[in-house]
């Protein structure tokens, strides 16, 4: 007998059917979950969960679905979990309406859902009452108070809706700890914290946040602004730098780290960040034009910024960055109307930009507009405390204003990051012994270093001799070209030449540091007289070169020349023209002689084949290696006609008399502007340029007051 076998259907349970779907959904086999789902529909037609789930993975669908939610919404009266699913699938096929119905629905029947009221806050923050979804929010935070996702939403909207202060409040009240704070929760903190200038908060975040993210090219991007705000330069270039490591095509890494470099006043790495940034996407151009142009103004680039910057002002008209770089270039070009109109309008178009303030107050300081000038500059002050700021109101005073007030605002230097010195006092001083105060100390011994360049090491070695009478010992340190001509002036003073051998021990051995510029504040530079004539040349070369270059022709007037100044910075170098020269080089019964430093053989031809005129060149010396020598021949000279440059200083430590060329914008605040004599150089006189392309002018009045011996 044949047995019978009986087959038994063993069909799952709606449950298992929906965790299957589930399941397949997750690893995306769709067509499977949506099989599964119209299984468990089959199985339990009553059940709601199949028909929302079918319905939100039939998107693209569209033509099934709505039957599915109609039998979803008949399947699940009451149930706000399926009220607020099916608004959301109603919000995902954009309509507003319906899902607001939906949502409003389910918060009916659970008011207190988080979910369902985050969502609701999302699809009222899409329409024009930003208000309610802030509210909603609020609601949604406080509902699910420990929810990351919820308490980011929330902040970013109070942020974008510029309800800043707001936002603060919701962090300091934040119930999540700490320790379980997401990383988007902590990078929406540290937002909120950097717009409201919150900056030691913002810092403390970022750096938790670069600790859980240390490849996170933003987070590196915000700890580069916070390390700008707070001074140090030299860290937001470095994290400015990781963020272009982390993602060397962004464009927004590439242009940020070009903006730190702007102010940290590095400006030919700027400009070559930027260039990178715009092969990387040439398309978002307008975004850097401003500070791409700032940067190639400071490299001296000036055609290829005056192009880049007039692209900038035409693109974005409204930005005041445009009209206020396009006012530095006319500033550059003496062209002090244009750099003034063009500085108002930075400051109406940018009117909280503490840059546009600056900008407009180093013009009205050169247009001797002082008082404005002071409010233009507290004004940036107050609304960005750069120590540029604050240095440049300290040339201000020094050259124009109270020159005691100056003396001490001058201290700030310092902080100044790009302020070129040997070395550094300050927060991070190069020594570590106390700086001196000026007081008597006959038992120590003091180490004086000198800033800046030959120019300003000369000049301030006017103070050296005060100094020495005060302590017991001085060791000065300075560039070595200027050893002998310093040993000779100071004999009670060990002088030094920076990186010599035995010079950073006999630095060491000091109890106390000055910086030479330093020695002015305990001085009392600003009301007393300033020593002049404090510099020894070699008396016996002196008379040698006098007498050669008299040459048998005496009670001829010898005058020393220089026309042309070349500084570090090179957009602040410059010259007079010798075509301007006419009226000094036909003075008559005078020899000229050359104090130019450089090759001048091209300048001698054009002398002598212009004017007729002998311009003597001494091949024994050489400005740049033998200052000694260089002193010698500047003493021996009648009187010296010069440009600002370190000639001037020669002569003033010598106490010889100089005619000083000044052009309109002179950046040194050693020439009162618009002034014939400075009390900071006492035996100078300025003849001042007042138009920028007018040499003629002030030439023919240096030739009338050497013609007058004045």
């Amino acid at each position: 007998m044949t047995g019978t076998v009986t087959l038994t259907d063993q069909v799952p349970s709606a449950d298992t059917l929906l965790a299957r779907a589930r399941a397949a959904w997750g690893a995306g086999r769709t067509e499977d979950a949506i099989h599964g789902w119209r299984q468990a529909i089959v199985t339990a037609p009553g059940t709601a969960a199949p028909y929302v789930n079918l319905a939100a993975a039939s998107k693209g669908r569209h033509a099934r679905r709505p039957w599915i939610e109609q039998a979803a919404a008949a399947a699940a009266v009451g149930d706000p979990a399926i009220a607020r699913n099916l608004g959301v699938l109603a919000k995902d096929r954009g309509e507003t309406e319906n899902a607001m119905w939906r949502l409003r629905q389910s918060l009916l029947i659970s008011p207190e859902n988080a979910s369902t009221i985050s969502v609701f806050a999302k699809l009222c923050s899409h329409g024009a009452a930003s208000d309610d979804a802030l509210r909603w929010y609020a609601y949604a935070a406080v509902s699910n108070p420990y929810s990351n996702e919820i308490w980011v939403e929330y902040l970013t909207r109070l942020s974008g809706a510029g309800r800043t202060h707001e936002a603060v409040a919701a962090v300091e009240r934040l119930p999540i700890p700490d320790g379980v704070r997401s990383p988007e929760l902590l990078l929406a903190i540290a937002h909120v914290y950097s717009s409201t200038l919150r900056n030691a908060e913002a810092m403390v975040v970022l750096k938790s946040l670069a600790a859980l993210q240390p490849l996170a090219a933003m987070v590196r991007t915000m700890l580069a602004i916070q390390y700008r705000r707070s001074g140090d330069h030299k860290a937001s270039v470095r994290e400015g730098r990781r963020a272009v490591l982390l993602t060397p095509d962004s464009f927004h890494c590439l242009g940020a780290l070009g903006s730190e470099l702007v102010r940290a006043e590095r400006f030919g790495e700027s400009v070559r960040a930027h260039r990178r940034g715009l092969i990387v996407d040439p398309s978002r151009r307008a975004e850097c034009l401003a500070n791409f142009g700032a940067g190639l103004v400071k490299v001296n680039a000036l055609d290829e910024a005056r192009s880049v910057l007039r692209e900038a002002m035409v693109r974005q008209p409204e930005v005041g960055s445009g009209y206020m770089n396009l006012s530095t270039l006319a500033f550059q070009a003496c062209d002090l109307p244009s750099a003034s109109r063009l500085g108002r309008f930075s400051l109406l178009a940018a009117p909280s930009v503490a840059d546009a303030y600056y900008n407009l107050a180093v013009i009205r300081r050169h247009q001797s507009r002082l008082q404005e000038s002071r409010t233009l500059f507290d004004q940036a002050v107050d609304l960005d405390d750069r120590p540029m700021f604050r240095f440049s109101r300290a040339m201000l005073e020094l050259g124009d204003g109270d020159p005691a007030d100056g003396v001490r605002r001058y201290e700030v230097r310092w902080q100044v990051p790009s302020f070129s010195s040997s070395r550094r006092l300050g927060s991070e001083p190069t020594l570590a012994m106390p700086v001196w105060q000026g007081e008597h100390r006959p038992d120590a011994r003091l180490a004086v270093w000198g800033e800046q360049g030959i120019g300003d090491e000369l000049w301030f070695a006017s103070y050296l001799s005060w100094a020495a009478g005060r302590v017991g010992h001085v060791v000065l340190e300075l560039a070595g070209s200027l050893v002998r001509t310093m040993a000779r002036s100071f004999p009670n003073i060990e002088v030094r030449g920076r990186g010599e051998s035995g010079t950073e021990e006999a630095v060491a051995a000091c109890d106390l540091q000055a910086s030479l510029g330093g020695l002015m504040l305990p001085f009392g530079a600003g009301t007393k007289p300033v020593p002049t004539g404090y510099l020894r040349p070699d008396a016996e070369q002196t008379a040698r070169l006098r007498k050669r270059y008299a040459a048998g022709r005496p009670g001829k007037r010898i005058v020393g020349v220089s026309w042309r100044s070349i500084k570090p910075v090179q957009v602040r170098s410059f010259e007079v023209p010798l075509d301007a020269w006419e009226a000094v080089f036909a003075l008559e019964d005078t020899i000229f002689v050359s104090l130019q430093y450089g090759d001048v053989s091209d300048d001698v031809r054009l002398v002598r084949e212009r004017f007729g005129v002998e311009l003597i060149t001494d091949p024994e010396i050489n400005a740049y290696e033998n200052i000694d020598g260089w002193g010698a021949q500047v003493a021996a000279m009648d009187t010296v006609v010069s440009v600002a440059n370190s000639t001037v200083a020669m002569a003033h430590g010598l106490g010889k008399p100089v005619h000083v060329v000044t052009r309109i914008v002179q950046d040194d605040w050693r020439y009162a502007r618009g002034s014939e004599t400075t009390r900071w150089l006492p035996t100078a006189r300025c003849a001042w340029q007042t138009q920028p392309d007018d040499w003629v002018s002030p030439m023919s009045l240096v030739a009338n007051r050497v013609r007058r011996g004045q």
